[in-house]
């Protein structure tokens, strides 16, 4: 992954690989990101949303190939007509950030299922961190 501005760049494997997806993180701190897959070529536009109750998830819902998705609190990536798990995550304790170190398990076995998994986990991630970083300087500011 390469951030340049409010660009991500996510290659297959390190970065002197092809991208297989860009995200616009322009918008990001108002919940939306626009991530743009290289090949099948194809846009996909995520929004955000923030639990609004102490004891309910977030979610972040996009359309892929004509199908609606959402993840819920980015712990499963669930196909919104059919109702059925696509994807969940895993988080392990390394040391690090804990939401940030995990496995992602998938149903279907394809290569673009999992590009579409992985990059959608990686887009709520970098979003979350744009909101966060906003947070810890506001903090730094205001002591």
């Amino acid at each position: 992954m390469q951030a340049d501005q409010h660009k991500l760049l996510i290659h297959s494997d390190g970065k002197d690989s092809p991208v297989i997806a860009t995200v616009d993180l322009a918008r990001a701190k108002e919940g939306f990101m626009v991530v743009e897959f290289a090949n099948p070529p194809a846009k996909v536009e995520m929004h955000h949303v923030p639990h609004k109750l102490p004891w309910t998830h977030s979610n972040t819902y996009f359309t892929y190939e004509g199908k609606k998705y959402h993840w819920k609190s980015f712990a499963a990536l669930l196909e919104d007509d059919t109702r059925t798990c696509v994807a969940t995550f895993h988080t392990i304790n390394l040391g690090g950030p804990r939401r940030k170190h995990g496995s992602l398990v998938l149903v279907h076995d394809s290569t673009q299922m999992r590009d579409m998994a992985a990059v959608t986990r990686l887009a709520g991630l970098a979003r979350a961190d744009e909101m966060n970083l906003e947070v810890c300087f506001t903090n730094i500011y205001t002591c």
